[in-house]
């Protein structure tokens, strides 16, 4: 559509050959993604701020449920992840907590312990994936992904 409407504006003669042909290249921008991590792990929380940076990401780190759930942005399509080692906290508790709020597209789960029965149990608690700790940005990157648009498109909310 941008691309589009910039050859329009170049036949009308409102932009410049080098403006359009730049347009022509980039590729369309989604809105950032926003990130709400459960953590008091610092180094759990320093790996996902990196990861958040790099892919441009809005990150809100908070030490438990309750704090996180009073720091949501009133924006759609939050991913939640939550640390499965939190102190005085049962994860069991705090994914359906967070899953139940509009905001909030998915629920991920990090864990050094990755198998198909914890699985099944974040599943069963209104989870959407098990991220391996310690994180790797690939994975994270392709689960916070595809657990925006996947609880966006449950939702009906646009991921965007």
């Amino acid at each position: 559509m941008l691309r589009d409407r910039l050859r329009r504006l170049l036949r009308l003669g409102h932009a410049t050959a080098p403006a359009a042909a730049a347009a022509e290249d980039a590729e369309p921008t989604e809105a950032a993604i926003e990130v709400l991590l459960v953590s008091a792990d610092l180094q759990l929380t320093d790996c996902l701020t990196r990861i958040a940076a790099a892919e441009g990401w809005q990150l809100t780190a908070a030490a438990s449920a309750t704090a996180g759930l009073g720091s949501l942005p009133a924006r759609d399509g939050v991913v939640a992840i939550v640390d499965r080692d939190l102190p005085r906290a049962d994860w069991r508790e705090d994914l359906p907590r967070l899953a139940a709020r509009p905001e909030v597209a998915a629920v991920l789960l990090a864990s050094a312990v990755a198998d198909d029965y914890l699985w099944q149990e974040v599943s069963r608690y209104q989870g959407h994936d098990v991220l391996p700790k310690p994180l790797r940005a690939e994975e994270v990157v392709r689960a916070v992904r595809f657990a925006r648009s996947w609880g966006s498109a449950i939702s009906g909310r646009s991921p965007l």
